[in-house]
């Protein structure tokens, strides 16, 4: 059992246990892209609709919920599968990793006829009569003017390495995946989304009451940080009666300050974790009840759904026993005996207004700013006209543990693909009063184009001794 045990683990890090983790998953999330998703369907009537039309197909996907792709049982267990296994990799690699980064034993130093039978071994003969000690010097010297970090020095010999910490890249590489998995997980958990809206002059705060809609709720962290919201002023920008563009200028309070933003199409603003993104603007009429006196009796800016000329809306007052119907010509004008808005800018505000009690109409007809109606011993009358602004506000933790993630991930390749590691070795011996510089090197990649490097090495070490006289011999 023990040998079986072990023969699975040895397969359970192997890298076609890599490769078949990822194709189930890969499969997996293909099937999200076939299998209808719970969050495609617009009701629950629709959904179902196709329940009953494929009864087998739909009760297998009910099953294992793969309608429900990202949370599935089965891709949460693959995606289980997927980091113990990285894990596990990860802790067998890592003290390989150190050894290439010499961070654990001494790099290695290779004596002369070691270096003498190794293929590609290049030899250098110096001309001038010096020192093994001198020219050991000039080589270390040569070699950390040009970023090599020399490792191992011996009498004869030296071992130098370039991005010599360049292995810590798999380290840092595969620490990213858990750094996004950890940000994916607090986004998923954490987030809020809701619907808040405001009205030009208007201030609420972020409390769960203010909200017109809650569209998610988060799973942890569930209250919402408190932030004050001040709606200054509205400047919608339409062409041709399209709109292109959007100014929305507010305040929001926070811990005792406060600050004056500016929002727009698709230009959110953050406060910590919240986001507040502009998502659609509409008309808030004032209208004030009062008595046959001029007492006022009730009213204020109503949020209706009336900015595109001719759509209606209707809101009541409590405490009274009429439903008001109201539509909104922003523009103003009459084509052909009938009421139009020659365009969505507020120039000349006017709203047509329908007053029922009972299901019958006790008043109707068209109002302008500043005018009052009457019906029924009561008085209406139509203030100013303000924008209003829903809002989406987003709250959810966990970008920054992605943001870092994702630059410890490209840091990690850029250290293994970008700096890789090379590694050079020197010996230096003296034969028949001749003084004699054996070198060799690796290249993680790109060994052609070492080698240039290397005899380019050779080169300029000869320079250095011999000012400028030229090589003398070649392949040892």
């Amino acid at each position: 059992m023990l040998f079986s045990l072990k023969k699975f683990y040895v397969f359970f890090k192997s890298a076609r246990m890599t490769v078949i983790i990822i194709s189930v998953m890969m499969v997996l999330f293909l099937a999200g892209l076939f299998v209808p998703q719970k969050t495609f369907f617009g009701s629950r009537a629709k959904y179902d609709e196709w329940r009953f039309a494929s009864p087998n197909f739909s009760a297998v996907v009910e099953y294992f919920k793969l309608n429900e792709i990202y949370i599935s049982p089965v891709t949460v267990a693959a995606l289980s599968v997927f980091f113990i296994h990285l894990i596990v990799v990860v802790l067998n690699r890592v003290p390989v990793m150190l050894r290439k980064a010499y961070l654990t034993g001494n790099a290695e130093r290779v004596e002369t006829p070691d270096i003498r039978d190794i293929p590609g071994t290049a030899r250098i003969e110096a001309q001038k009569d010096i020192g093994a000690d001198v020219a050991m010097a000039e080589v270390q010297r040569y070699l950390r003017k040009k970023m090599w970090t020399v490792l191992s020095v011996g009498p004869t010999g030296l071992t130098a390495v370039k991005n010599r910490y360049s292995p810590l890249g798999f380290i840092l590489f595969h620490l990213s995946f858990f750094l996004c998995l950890m940000g994916g997980l607090l986004v998923s958990y954490t987030r809020f989304s809701g619907n808040l809206v405001l009205t030009e002059g208007q201030e609420l705060t972020t409390e769960l009451k203010h909200f017109r809609l809650i569209n998610r709720e988060p799973k942890l962290i569930k209250q919402v940080p408190l932030l004050g919201l001040e709606l200054s002023s509205v400047k919608p920008v339409y062409e041709r009666n399209i709109a292109v563009d959007l100014s929305v200028n507010m305040k929001i309070k926070h811990e005792g300050g406060a600050e004056a933003v500016t929002l727009g199409t698709n230009k959110p603003v953050n406060k910590g974790s919240m986001s507040i993104l502009p998502q659609n603007i509409g008309v808030s009429p004032l209208f004030l009840l009062s008595d046959m006196y001029g007492k006022e009796l009730g009213g204020g800016y109503f949020v209706l759904n009336i900015l595109k000329g001719g759509q209606e809306d209707s809101f009541e007052i409590p405490g009274f026993p009429y439903k008001f119907y109201v539509r909104f010509y922003p523009d103003y004008a009459v084509e052909d005996g009938r009421d139009i808005s020659r365009s969505l800018e507020l120039r000349d505000p006017v709203v047509f207004l329908t007053v029922q009690k009972s299901g019958g109409n006790v008043y109707e007809g068209r109002v302008r700013p500043g005018q009052t109606v009457f019906f029924d011993g009561l008085g209406m009358r139509y203030g100013d006209t303000r924008y209003w602004v829903d809002f989406l506000i987003v709250r959810e933790y966990g970008n920054m543990p992605l943001f870092i993630g994702f630059g410890v991930g490209v840091a990690g390749l850029l250290m293994r693909l970008v700096f890789f590691q090379k590694e050079v070795v020197f010996n230096i011996e003296k034969e028949g009063g001749r003084m004699l510089i054996f070198y060799n090197g690796r290249s993680e990649y790109y060994k052609h184009s070492f080698k240039e490097e290397l005899e380019k090495i050779g080169r300029d070490i000869l320079l250095t001794l011999e000012q400028d006289q030229g090589p003398i011999g070649g392949k040892a």
